[in-house]
């Protein structure tokens, strides 16, 4: 198996490559460093940026995406963001475009930026912006795959802190809250599987083994409105890990992933369970976002 070696990360002001992942400040736009299966046997990059959230936290972030070994695109785009309407503010996003349809890396691209760009535009409530971010999102990737005749879709998880924590999201990427003793998942699919358990149908175990997993029920850019679900988090007391992910990682056992969150710093982190994933037969692409604060 040939083994890719990791980007060195470097500042740009062009759009990505196909195959590359762009983590972008409130201006610039970051290429980050693929990753690969061998990552445990290289050193790795320090974390995005270390720096005060408020008086008494502070935040470090890392973030690694890579293709794996099926795919022919990575499909996927994350944004790690600053400088919004609050000191201190931050903004991640995840997106995983919708292999199914045409143009899904650019469907996933243009939900982050799009989310960035209004998210920050906004004052008042991170609920009202984010809800403002997702539907001006969802308008931007469904009028431009009318404009070309073709069909656009992506998922996408996002967290906002410094004016409180909150996540928002469509589809089945997910975010992981990570405390010392425990790890829960903070969003809930929207696909069949998950509509099923919901419904008592199914258990959560065998949600995640149905075929309808993959089906989803809600993603933007598949329609001229969206709801993104919203979910508001208690400040941490203690040293909590924030893990924003698209699906290819759900290959990990969740144990796993919360044991190398506590163990690394975040960028090593991030790039371990990447590679863990590819490890696990790598079948879809992967990118992971992991927050530390405290």
């Amino acid at each position: 198996m040939r083994v890719r070696a990791p980007l060195p990360a470097r500042q740009v002001l062009t759009r990505r490559r196909s195959g590359t992942v762009a983590a972008a400040s409130a201006h610039r736009i970051r290429i980050g460093p693929q990753v690969n299966a061998a990552w445990s046997r290289r050193l790795m990059p320090r974390s995005l940026f270390s720096r005060p959230l408020a008086r008494r936290s502070r935040i470090a972030v890392g973030a690694a995406t890579d293709i794996g070994y099926v795919r022919r695109n990575n499909e996927d785009a994350y944004g790690v963001f600053t400088g919004g309407a609050r000191d201190g503010e931050r903004l991640f996003v995840v997106a995983d475009g919708m292999g199914g349809f045409e143009r899904g890396a650019d469907a996933s691209a243009l939900a982050v930026d799009t989310i960035r760009r209004i998210f920050f535009e906004h004052e008042g409530a991170a609920e009202s912006r984010f809800t403002t971010a997702f539907v001006g999102a969802n308008r931007a990737i469904y009028d431009r795959a009318t404009s070309k005749n073709v069909r656009m879709g992506t998922t996408c998880t996002a967290l906002a802190c410094g004016g409180g924590f909150v996540v928002a999201h469509v589809g089945d990427s997910r975010a992981y809250r990570v405390t010392a003793h425990a790890i829960d998942r903070l969003t809930e699919d929207h696909t069949l599987a998950e509509s099923l358990r919901t419904q008592g149908v199914l258990t959560r175990s065998e949600a995640e083994m149905h075929p309808g997993g993959s089906a989803l029920t809600r993603a933007l850019g598949v329609g001229p409105e969206v709801e993104p679900t919203l979910v508001r988090l208690d400040d941490p007391a203690e040293t909590t890990w924030y893990v924003l992910c698209t699906d290819g990682l759900k290959t990990v056992d969740l144990e796993r992933v919360g044991a190398l969150v506590r163990k690394l710093e975040p960028q090593l982190a991030a790039e371990a369970l990447v590679g863990e994933a590819n490890q696990a037969g790598g079948s879809d692409n992967t990118t992971v976002i992991v927050v530390r604060v405290g």
